[in-house]
C-alpha cells in the first residue's frame, strides 16, 4: 500500500497548521484495570494521527513543542480523555510525562 501525504512544516511563528481528512475518528481512553491507554480510530482518523506524528518529527520543530487533542477542538469524539503528544529531542527521561 502507498499512501501520499502532506505534512505541515513547522512555522518560525511557533505553530504547525494541522488539519483533519474528511470524516477522521480517533478516540482515546484509559484501561485503568490493564494501566494502558487505548487509542481507537477508522482509517482517516489514523491517517490523520499519522499525518500529526510526522509533523510533530519535523526537523525544525523544538523540543517540548506539544499539542492538545481532545473533544473540545474536535480532534477526538466525545467520551475521550485528553492527548498531549509531545516532542522530546533531548533524554526522554527528562520529558514532562516524568514531571507530571
Amino acid at each position: 500500500m502507498r499512501i501520499e501525504v502532506v505534512v505541515p512544516d513547522y512555522s518560525p511563528e511557533g505553530s504547525l497548521r494541522l488539519s483533519r481528512e474528511a470524516n477522521s475518528k480517533v478516540s482515546s481512553r484509559i484501561e485503568a484495570t490493564q494501566d494502558e491507554v487505548v487509542i481507537t480510530g477508522n482509517p482517516e482518523g489514523f491517517r490523520t494521527l499519522g499525518t500529526v506524528l510526522l509533523a510533530l518529527a519535523g526537523p525544525t520543530v523544538p523540543s517540548h513543542y506539544h499539542v492538545h487533542l481532545d473533544q473540545d477542538n474536535g480532534w477526538l469524539v466525545p467520551g475521550s480523555v485528553h492527548l498531549v503528544i509531545e516532542v522530546i529531542k533531548d533524554d526522554l527521561h527528562e520529558g514532562s510525562a516524568d514531571n507530571a
